[in-house]
């Protein structure tokens, strides 16, 4: 009769194996030549167009990202993504940079300026025709324009009594 499963050899070393835990392997990225910049070609690059909105104006980059990078973004092609300053997605924070290095300058010059934001990335001012990403940073609101939007909400509602102005007297409908 053979011995039990337990006590051989390629049996404890399973075991082990598996009390240590799964192997978790990095893959390689891909790989380019020195000199080539494959940001430039649409085929291994994408576009995010970033707005921030500010209380006068709003600000328009395109950030160019690799592919590869796109994706550990988590962002989806197509997609629009809006959020406030106080709550951003970690996209956003990671390309939020670009909003902020921006100068007046740049955006007169309209320069190209290559960063490091997710990898290595092109960044200028300006909307892109097609992007495959928007990201959308409103501003902050104050108490009262939120008390100011949920009074209109109240009135189109209905949940707010209506007055009737005429030339001088004010009636209730």
């Amino acid at each position: 009769m053979p011995k039990s499963s337990k006590s051989t050899s390629s049996w404890k070393a399973l075991v082990k194996a598996h009390i240590k835990g799964p192997k978790r392997i990095k893959m390689p990225g891909t790989r380019r030549p020195r000199d080539h910049t494959p940001l430039t070609d649409m085929s291994q690059s994408k576009t995010v167009q970033l707005v921030l909105e500010e209380e006068s104006s709003t600000k328009n980059v395109v950030v160019l990202v690799y592919k590869e990078r796109f994706l550990q973004l988590h962002l989806k092609e197509g997609k629009t993504y809006s959020m406030f300053p106080n709550s951003l997605t970690r996209a956003a924070k990671i390309l939020k940079p670009a909003l902020d290095k921006m100068t007046h300058n740049d955006v007169v010059i309209k320069e190209v300026k290559e960063m490091k934001l997710a990898g290595k990335c092109m960044v200028f001012v300006g909307k892109a025709r097609f992007p495959h990403a928007t990201i959308h940073i409103l501003r902050k609101q104050t108490e009262e324009e939120i008390a100011l939007r949920k009074h209109v909400e109240e009135l189109f509602n209905g949940h707010v009594e209506r007055v009737k102005v005429c030339k001088h007297e004010t009636e209730k409908l």
